[in-house]
């Protein structure tokens, strides 16, 4: 079962997961809670410990690991394939390049000029994905000091 609490206060998140995780929970059943932050998953390791005396069966996990872990359950587990790399994006939007009722726009371009297109997209995905978290903090930082 997956329990979705949001708050801008990491104490209040805190006080959520302390009520979930202290009842009806399995020994031998990890818990995971996703965090924005390595920072953040420290706090909670040390909060969780101070509260119930020991941090254990307790997987914290970032963002993207949980996208990815669940593209792994979607996908049967299936260790052959890594959705997050350039190949594998690349073909997926080829393919959906090439596919009449994509973008009616890109019917007058060549398979070559398709696939490079293609391997452009993945690969900007791809970098934005990587430079999220910096570009964010630096947006955030260039907006407070207007």
């Amino acid at each position: 079962m997956i329990n979705l609490y949001t708050a801008r206060n990491y104490k209040k998140l805190f006080e959520q997961a302390g009520k979930i995780l202290s009842c009806n929970r399995s020994i031998f059943t990890p818990s995971w809670i996703v965090v924005p932050n390595q920072s953040c998953k420290r706090w909670f390791q040390q909060s969780l410990a101070i509260q119930q005396g020991i941090c254990a069966q307790t997987n914290f996990i970032l963002q993207f690991g949980f996208v990815w872990e669940v593209l792994n359950k979607v996908t049967l587990n299936d260790k052959r394939q890594n959705f997050y790399s350039t190949d594998t994006l690349r073909w997926q939007l080829y393919k959906h390049l090439e596919s009449s009722n994509f973008v009616p726009e890109f019917h007058h371009f060549t398979a070559l000029k398709k696939f490079n297109l293609a391997e452009k997209l993945a690969s900007m995905y791809l970098n934005s994905m990587e430079n999220y978290p910096k570009d964010t903090i630096n947006w955030k930082n260039y907006n407070e000091s207007s």
